[in-house]
């Protein structure tokens, strides 16, 4: 996962991690057990045992801040290039512009049950994520992007509002990273709250279809343990 810490002097006024949820609830099984009613308590979800756990996405908690600083008075010189070209990419969301991208570009997303899970190859992939997100949201809108860069790679803190293939609004957040080889990305990976997309997509493989759905790393992936190894889980 990544995590954000924001510090003011020498002490961390916030902390924000996107993890593979969906991963930790099956691998972790009754955690409930393991704690006990004494320590469990403590935590905020102990009492939320049963579903739907994203009941209204539209108000989905997400950890949107207002600071006005990020990293993008610190690029190196290196990426200066690179970082105008991917916050352009960014504060343009829908273009599918597909020019910062090499031709054999890897686009991995954490996740194995919602529908863009998984690694897609190519610009020819890339193009098969643009189609199916086309299919189960529109309306994006980002009202706060930050950005940091540094040995090649630029992250990007994104916090989305979108409207889902079922008429609902959600919004959500998470990070990605750009990992720029000269004047093209070559990867891109995604760190995001899978649980919250498996449960407001349910329903997800007949809107997309057969014949594109046919293109996805998890159209075919079904039945339980979806982590039968976690110890050498991608």
């Amino acid at each position: 996962g990544v995590g954000r810490l924001r510090f003011r002097g020498d002490e961390v006024i916030d902390h924000y991690e996107i993890t593979d949820s969906e991963y930790f609830e099956e691998i972790h099984g009754d955690w409930r057990t393991a704690i006990g009613d004494e320590l469990g308590p403590l935590l905020p979800r102990w009492s939320q045992r049963q579903g739907p756990f994203y009941p209204d996405p539209a108000n989905n908690e997400w950890a949107i801040d207002h600071s006005p600083t990020d990293g993008s008075s610190q690029v190196p010189a290196a990426l200066e290039e690179a970082f105008a070209r991917t916050r352009d990419w960014w504060q343009s969301p829908g273009s599918c512009d597909l020019s910062p991208f090499a031709e054999d570009v890897t686009v991995f997303y954490q996740g194995r049950i919602w529908p863009l899970g998984g690694t897609h190859h190519g610009l020819a992939g890339l193009e098969g994520v643009e189609a199916v997100s086309s299919r189960l949201w529109s309306n994006v809108s980002y009202p706060k992007l930050n950005f940091w860069a540094g040995d090649g790679r630029i992250l990007i803190e994104w916090f989305c509002e979108r409207t889902l293939f079922d008429g609902r609004r959600c919004r959500d957040g998470g990070y990605t990273v750009w990992h720029w080889e000269g004047d093209r990305v070559a990867s891109v990976r995604t760190y995001l709250d899978t649980s919250l997309y498996a449960e407001v997509l349910t329903g997800w493989r007949e809107v997309v279809g057969e014949k594109l759905g046919a293109t996805l790393p998890n159209w075919r992936r079904s039945g339980e343990p979806r982590y039968p190894i976690p110890g050498i889980h991608e």
